[in-house]
């Protein structure tokens, strides 16, 4: 059976896209079958991401228009997943058609993950129905979290479960919003919080997920636990003493921003 996970956020700018990816390849290399779909067909990124040339390729876009089968559009990356790319050249508003598109993919795959459009619209409604659950993607700053609640809320009036929050880009700074207060204020469990590392963008521009070039790292590491825990539904554990360790032993590569 396939799972459906939607990746949302209630801003741009969190790296939710960034996030997504390196989701299934942390799931690709626990045995997963996966596949991505970039939704945000008003401002695409993950063929960016990849490296995947979405200009000139079959897309969702034209799936949506009844152009293509959406098994057309099915590519498959270098680190083991399937993407759906976007239009990066194209603007579409249109997402009607997207629940019946989506069918032929199911059970095609263990996980399905949708790379939702930031905010709370239209787009973001189309992409939240199909979804069996959703993860909410959120910076540890004020701005962040409130648009974070308003996109939980959103998702809650569509009946759909929200399966925790990822804290995303943190810095490890004193203003920085704690994991307990984000608890608090959004009434979600999160599942983890990522620190920044110089290697997310070099990912990047290589077209190559974070936790296949930074491996042993504290941040792949947790991702990996996080892309666990959603595949068999429970909470992340932390760290063991040995992680930590090695995660510390590979401190050399590690630069946080200022």
């Amino acid at each position: 059976m396939t799972k459906v996970i939607a990746i949302a956020s209630g801003k741009g700018g969190v790296g939710k896209t960034t996030l997504t990816t390196n989701l299934a390849s942390a799931l690709v290399n626990q045995g997963k079958r996966v596949i991505i779909i970039d939704t945000n067909l008003t401002a695409p990124n993950l063929a960016l991401h990849l490296g995947i040339p979405a200009a000139s390729i079959v897309t969702l876009n034209d799936v949506i228009r009844n152009e293509a089968y959406i098994t057309h559009a099915l590519y498959k990356h270098r680190a083991g997943f399937y993407v759906v790319p976007a239009n990066v050249d194209e603007i579409e508003h249109n997402m009607g058609g997207f629940k019946k598109a989506l069918k032929p993919l199911l059970g095609m795959a263990d996980v399905i993950l949708l790379d939702v459009a930031p905010g709370v619209n239209k787009e973001v409604e189309t992409a939240l129905k199909v979804a069996d659950e959703v993860v909410l993607v959120t910076t540890p700053d004020e701005p962040s979290l409130r648009n974070a609640l308003l996109l939980k809320r959103f998702a809650e009036d569509l009946d759909k479960p929200i399966a925790g929050v990822v804290v995303n880009q943190a810095k490890n700074v004193h203003y920085e919003l704690t994991d307990e207060e984000i608890e608090e204020r959004l009434g979600c469990k999160v599942l983890g919080r990522i620190r920044y590392h110089r290697k997310f963008k070099e990912s990047i521009a290589l077209g190559i997920p974070f936790v296949n070039i930074a491996k042993g790292t504290e941040q792949q590491m947790l991702i990996s636990k996080i892309a666990n825990a959603l595949a068999e539904s429970k909470t992340p554990e932390k760290l063991s003493i040995l992680e930590k360790i090695k995660a510390f032993l590979n401190r050399d590569i590690v630069l946080w921003s200022e």
